[in-house]
């Protein structure tokens, strides 16, 4: 049967029907949720009528779908892709869906994965709810991220003093501005910040995860001279002595230890780096706290610097 031969004739109502007042145009009919359409076909040559059909007009929304502003692909230094993207989200049986790289269709399933990089700007779904007839248009821009090539790490403070601040400086990586971090120092937990205070003396690392799964780095060890707070003399191998926690940052030129009073017990050999045993005259000395007094050239800055604090003997 040739289409063009028929046309659809719509009514309003039963009434409408018996005095022959169609809808005159069906295309600017004005919608109403819920209301009966009355419809039959006729034969424009022989005016032959079918019989009539009804049907409610209906609303259908969609339900909320969406595809991210930005899609990121892991890749190495030279642009590889590191692993596959997953898209989409399947909503049932009633739709369908149509996956776009360009004018290329790339995908016919709710979800969409790619191990290769797309070669244009946008990836586009057509999302169709099929008994409706409805459609929606989603798109996602494709961006590149690498894991960064060099963690770099500042350091601020000291432990004589208010402690130490380290912070933590991706570098030389693909898509910085699109890439979101994670931190930690040495094996503690993840952050958010890249910055770390009261950092303890003693070497350490900084490594930086990016949380779309694109990699890890980890800092070049560092070194951070500080001093313990307490030493337990008591011969079992463990903090047997105290002494400056240090390296050839800063040049140690005295350092003395006092009882409480201010009473000299001991004054340290730099250089011996033996430590203090909690001895006094060959005799242990109670558990107390103790203090010190170090004088030292800082290396970096060639400043000489005077600190005094206390630390505790337990027994």
């Amino acid at each position: 049967q040739n289409p063009n031969d028929y046309r659809a004739v719509y009514y309003e109502s039963n009434e409408a029907i018996e005095n022959d007042e169609p809808i005159t145009d069906a295309s600017s009919f004005l919608f109403q949720s819920g209301a009966v359409i009355y419809a039959r076909v006729e034969h424009i040559e022989s005016g032959c009528l079918s019989e009539i059909e009804d049907f409610s007009l209906e609303n259908f929304v969609f339900p909320e779908y969406q595809l991210p502003e930005t899609t990121i692909f892991c890749v190495d230094e030279n642009n590889v892709p590191v692993g596959s993207v997953t898209l989409g989200t399947d909503m049932g049986s009633d739709y369908s869906y149509e996956w776009r790289d360009g004018n290329n269709v790339i995908g016919t399933t709710a979800l969409l994965t790619l191990s290769t990089i797309p070669e244009t700007e946008l990836i586009n779904l057509t999302l169709r709810h099929d008994p409706s007839g409805c459609e929606m248009e989603y798109s996602t821009i494709p961006v590149l991220v690498s894991r960064p090539a060099v963690l770099s790490v500042s350091i601020t403070g000291s432990d004589f003093g208010e402690g130490y601040t380290v912070t933590a400086m991706p570098e030389d990586m693909i898509g910085e501005e699109y890439a979101a971090f994670e931190y930690r120092l040495d094996n503690g937990g993840w952050q958010g910040s890249n910055v770390f205070n009261q950092v303890p003396p003693g070497s350490h690392t900084v490594t930086v995860r990016e949380m779309n799964g694109c990699g890890e780095t980890t800092s070049e060890s560092f070194f951070l001279v500080g001093y313990p707070r307490f030493f337990t003399p008591n011969s079992d191998g463990y903090n047997d002595t105290w002494n400056l926690i240090s390296n050839n940052d800063i040049s140690i030129k005295r350092l003395y230890v006092f009882d409480r009073y201010g009473k000299l017990i001991r004054q340290l050999d730099p250089q011996a780096n033996k430590g203090w045993d909690g001895t006094y005259n060959g005799k242990d000395l109670p558990s107390d706290d103790y203090w010190f007094r170090v004088e030292f050239v800082d290396e970096k800055s060639g400043e000489y610097q005077v600190y005094m604090s206390n630390f505790t003997l337990k027994r």
